[in-house]
């Protein structure tokens, strides 16, 4: 299925600029008030912005490198709606990135068959990777030929969902010399079940994960108990506290990690995660790591959309 036909021309923005991101939402569902799936389905407009509103304030929809896909499932709606705005002048949207969006995407989803949605924010994605059409489209400023552009382009949603669509930014600032408890710190604050440690180059060479941290303070003899349940006064962090404080992330990292390409398939990811329980895939674009995925990724873009 191709974008266009998901998309009409009343439902791009190409001139606004909105004062803030909650302007910019009730800006374009009032544009995508117009389109047929809406207008079918007969689901108010005040409706539709409040299921958008509750869901922006849930979680924020700035994935980063300029791009915000604010979406909801309305019940009753039936199809899939779509509308884009493109900025002129970037808008602050609070993103994880912190870097300010230019290009938005609206997703009006179904209560059922989210991945559709999840394809779109792919395809919007892989289209505008390119560079001097993302640039010139932002210099349009007539929706009728920001259409003709995305008729063009024959961006295609029917694709499958692949590493590169839904993984997070990769964190580079670990690497053999830092400090264990920095990156305790960077993996609490981040609430991640795993790190990446990587050379000076960006290659990964190795992992942290949660449960080698806390093999760190189990005493060896215990890992081959069925049960420490008699065992009433042992504290089982004092060992890691007294001996292994001043550790570096070269000496505690495993070399046991899951690395894909950005192509690898839903899938693959799903299965890496689950059967083979790896808590962290690492997505690579040749020898450099350039993203991560967890449990949570995928509960978050996909079964939580």
């Amino acid at each position: 299925m191709n974008l266009a036909t998901l998309i009409s021309v009343d439902s791009i923005i190409a001139e606004a600029e909105p004062a803030d991101k909650w302007e910019l939402l009730e800006l374009m569902v009032d544009s995508l008030s117009t389109s047929s799936v809406v207008r079918r389905s007969g689901i108010p407009q005040e409706q539709i912005l409040a299921a958008v509103i509750k869901r922006e304030k849930t979680n924020n929809t700035g994935v980063g490198n300029g791009y915000a896909f604010p979406h909801a499932r309305i019940s009753g709606l039936k199809g899939l709606a779509v509308g884009m705005a493109f900025l002129q002048k970037p808008l602050n949207y609070e993103s994880a990135d912190q870097e300010p969006v230019d290009i938005v995407c609206m997703i009006l989803a179904p209560e059922k068959n989210p991945t559709m949605a999840l394809k779109v924010m792919a395809q919007v994605i892989r289209l505008f990777s390119n560079q001097d059409l993302r640039k010139n489209t932002l210099k349009v400023r007539d929706s009728r030929t920001i259409f003709n552009i995305l008729l063009d382009a024959g961006a295609s949603s029917d694709i499958p969902i692949m590493a590169r669509d839904i993984m997070n930014a990769p964190l580079l600032d670990v690497r053999r010399n830092t400090p264990i408890f920095e990156v305790i710190q960077l993996m609490a604050s981040k609430h991640l079940s795993a790190v990446p440690v990587a050379d000076e180059y960006g290659n990964i060479i190795g992992h942290i994960t949660g449960a080698r941290l806390f093999q760190l303070g189990m005493p060896e003899f215990m890992t081959r108990l069925k049960s420490v349940s008699f065992i009433c006064e042992f504290e089982p962090f004092e060992k890691y506290f007294y001996e292994k404080s001043n550790a570096l992330a070269g000496d505690v990292m495993t070399t046991d990690f899951c690395a894909m390409t950005t192509v690898a398939t839903l899938l693959e990811i799903v299965y890496a995660l689950t059967t083979k329980n790896y808590p962290m895939i690492y997505v690579l674009d040749g020898n450099k790591l350039v993203g991560m995925i967890d449990q949570g990724t995928v509960l978050e873009q996909i079964i939580n959309f």
